[in-house]
């Protein structure tokens, strides 16, 4: 049988891998327009859902699979006939850029990713940021710029504007509050003084892309040699940590601020109180009540867990609830910084007006599925997949951001365009291609062996581990029926779950919490832990020894009413 992979990104390379451990005797093609190969290797299971790993780019020239039915073809697709299974590709990066070549295949799957939205296309002041070709072409102009400007409010949006701290940086969020991707109002206001007070060092894991050393740490070593890459060819999405591979942070300013305030952390500094603990119950924007508990460290504590501090020589400004209107003609805009001689000039929605080196435009991506004809198109772009990752057309599957997904059924589970999803869906679109070109009728088994029961990601943003479950902003939940509990060390981490009708449906947490696994379990088995309530995030009760999740029964049985009181705490060892 032959299998024909289309993209050499996380979904694609997954994809590849499983199938040639699948398949071992059967051919598998990549075809990638790239010239680099992500591949996955680190990898670290938190827990049953939840992974982190290192991505490694490598020129396709360099890469050695382990698996002999692996072979990579490096080509630009311009049609797929779908009656005599043949895909069309025209060479890129040789002498026969033109020539028009084929491939047949019994399996096809689409891993082509997805491309960047930009806010102004065709203009040479506006950089849009996907890859590593657009991050090496913002690495070269950050090296001689006074200011940028950022707009998007998203991840790639996050890291740029606390890595670059060589110059002025404008951000232009259309949200209210940063982040607004993966933060309510009140992590926003938790990460944000970070960004003001402290340029991110990158730590040795993340300089060397890879994940802490951990005794609990399951590596999985990548199935072909890796070299590191310096090529500027790109197209496959940017992996986790990938800004410490750019030096962004380190960059020397090269002019003197332009009236630029200087820093001050007065004010935001960690906090050297005694320990307490406060708890208050404010709203938010959609009506639920928050139960918040807010740690003051002591000065001890704040020294040891504290992240470092580190002077920035130039503050981010930050205009929220706007976008970018217009780049402005010289006859446009008003004589505002004119002395500055600014290569181009920008107006905001709300009206004001900005001269920058250049504008970088993260504000997100679309499926790359233009150009396919015959595939049923979603409202979003994507792909159209049934619960087998199986596309309109017959044999054609595929996998990772150019496909949308809506059939999940559990309520805790949906689809954002993250590379920890697009590495999840490679493997099952692989297990369902090879059970289907063997004829097996194992539909039940095949829906069992990935797990689209719950949201899980985990990710870092400024210098923080960051990992989000479920509805973890209580996205779609009932105000009237759902209770948010939040705790929070200035500086050191913040926890958020989310309960509705008593049973947990979202956890956000940032910092070493370890409590991942825990908030996992209690997810996925529906417990009703409402006695609990801010206890379960209280640091000094090991929630997880009072249920056995094999069983989905609570130890403490009837005690449970007791709980508020913390008295059988107390003698919990007897």
């Amino acid at each position: 049988r032959l299998f024909v992979v289309a993209g050499a990104g996380i979904a694609g390379v997954t994809c590849a891998e499983t199938l040639a451990r699948l398949c071992p005797y059967d051919s598998i093609t990549i075809i990638s327009e790239s010239e680099l190969l992500k591949g996955v290797c680190n990898v670290k299971k938190l827990s049953k859902t939840l992974e982190e790993f290192s991505v490694v780019e490598t020129p396709l020239s360099s890469v050695s699979f382990t698996s002999p039915n692996i072979q990579i073809v490096r080509g630009r697709i311009t049609s797929i006939s779908h009656a005599d299974h043949t895909l069309y590709y025209s060479s890129v990066g040789s002498d026969q850029e033109q020539q028009q070549q084929q491939i047949k295949y019994d399996y096809l799957c689409l891993c082509t990713g997805a491309r960047p939205n930009v806010v102004i296309r065709d203009s040479p002041h506006v950089l849009g940021i996907r890859d590593t070709e657009t991050v090496e072409h913002l690495r070269r102009r950050l090296v001689n710029a006074r200011r940028v400007v950022i707009v998007g409010n998203g991840g790639i949006a996050l890291e740029l504007v606390h890595e670059i701290a060589h110059c002025e940086v404008i951000w232009a969020i259309k949200d209210d509050h940063i982040g607004n991707a993966f933060f309510d109002t009140q992590a926003a206001e938790f990460l944000l003084p970070e960004l003001y007070v402290a340029t991110h060092q990158p730590s040795a894991e993340e300089s060397s892309s890879s994940v802490p050393p951990s005794s609990s740490s399951s590596s999985s070593p990548a199935p072909y040699t890796l070299t590191p890459s310096s090529s500027t060819q790109g197209g496959t999405a940017l992996g986790p940590s990938w800004y410490s591979k750019y030096g962004l942070s380190s960059m020397v300013p090269v002019s003197v601020p332009l009236e630029h305030p200087e820093p001050s952390v007065e004010g935001v500094e960690r906090p050297h109180q005694d320990t307490c603990t406060v708890l208050t119950r404010t709203s938010v924007t959609n009506d639920v009540d928050v139960t918040n508990i807010n740690i003051m460290m002591n000065a001890h504590a704040a020294e040891t867990h504290s992240v470092p501090i580190y002077p920035r020589k130039y503050l981010p400004v930050i205009e929220y609830n706007t976008t970018l209107r217009r780049i402005l003609r010289d006859e446009d805009h008003t004589p505002v910084d004119q002395e500055a001689g600014w290569p181009v000039y920008i107006e905001l929605s709300n009206g004001k007006i900005y001269g920058c080196d250049f504008v970088v435009s993260a504000t997100g991506v679309t499926p790359n599925s233009t150009g396919l004809e015959g595939f049923r198109i979603e409202l979003d772009g994507g792909l159209y997949v049934d619960k087998f990752m199986r596309t309109s057309v017959s044999d054609v599957y595929a996998a990772g951001d150019i496909c949308t997904i809506t059939w999940a059924e559990s309520p805790q589970w949906f689809q954002m365009r993250l590379w920890s999803q697009a590495r999840t869906q490679g493997r099952y679109a692989a297990d369902c291609i090879a059970s289907h070109s063997r004829n097996e009728d194992n539909s039940q088994d095949l829906e069992l062996s990935f797990d689209f029961e719950l949201f899980a990601h985990a990710t870092r943003f400024f210098g923080h581990r960051v990992v989000m479950l479920g509805l973890y902003n209580a996205q779609g939940l009932d105000p009237q029926k759902t209770k948010i509990f939040v705790r929070q060390s200035p500086g050191v981490s913040y926890m958020k779950i989310v309960l509705f009708d008593g049973r947990m449906q979202g956890a956000l947490l940032v910092g070493q919490t370890d409590l991942e696994e825990t908030f996992e379990n209690l997810i996925l088995n529906q417990l009703d832990v409402e006695a609990f309530g801010e206890d379960l995030l209280n640091p000094d009760i090991d929630v997880e020894d009072f249920f056995d999740y094999d069983t989905g029964v609570s130890i403490l049985g009837c005690k449970l009413h007791h709980l508020a009181g913390l008295i059988p705490f107390a003698s919990r060892g007897s």
